[in-house]
């Protein structure tokens, strides 16, 4: 079980950087997603509520900046 997920949390992190990148999937809530998995792989990569929270939060804005500053630079240059 630990081995898969930490291949699991390979993945994840590697498709995270690629498409921070591409567009289809946000790639900062897929290294979320890889830390979630790193928290349940052994007691010694244990995370605090806080920072789960905190990158949390840090995952939705950069997910809502990726959205909304396109558009707002497009409105504001008139593309």
């Amino acid at each position: 079980m630990e081995a898969l997920l930490i291949i699991l949390s390979i993945l994840l992190i590697a498709g995270g950087v690629i498409f921070s990148i591409l567009p289809p999937i946000p790639g900062p809530l897929l290294t979320y997603g890889a830390l979630i998995c790193t928290h349940f792989v052994s007691n010694d990569t244990e995370f605090s509520t806080s920072s789960f929270v905190i990158w949390g939060i840090i995952g939705i804005i950069i997910l809502i900046a990726d959205f909304a500053l396109p558009i707002a630079a497009t409105k504001r240059f008139g593309g």
